[in-house]
């Protein structure tokens, strides 16, 4: 059984953020017709990509996703969300 869990948060850039919120069975849904896999692997797919992430926050490293941007965490704790600029390497 798949626990229903929902996202929240704010993600900011250079003079502006989203508000947003999305739960895990939509972007489950989402990743399964892209990769034309079943429900259950995009579900476990993400849920360990959400474990990567989590795990190198914790360890003060920065958690990359090619093609979406980069998480990282301060000495205070809050975590950033910096965007990746497509043609702006």
């Amino acid at each position: 059984m798949t626990t229903c869990r929902r996202f929240f948060g704010i993600i900011a850039g250079r003079g502006w953020y989203i508000n947003f919120a999305m739960n895990k069975p939509d972007i489950a849904k989402h990743l399964a017709r892209q990769s034309k896999s079943s429900l259950g692997a995009a579900a476990d797919r993400l849920d360990r990509m959400v474990s990567e992430v989590v795990r190198k926050l914790k360890h003060g490293q920065e958690a990359r996703l090619p093609g979406v941007g980069a998480f990282t965490r301060s000495r205070d704790g809050k975590i950033a969300f910096e965007p990746e600029r497509k043609g702006h390497e």
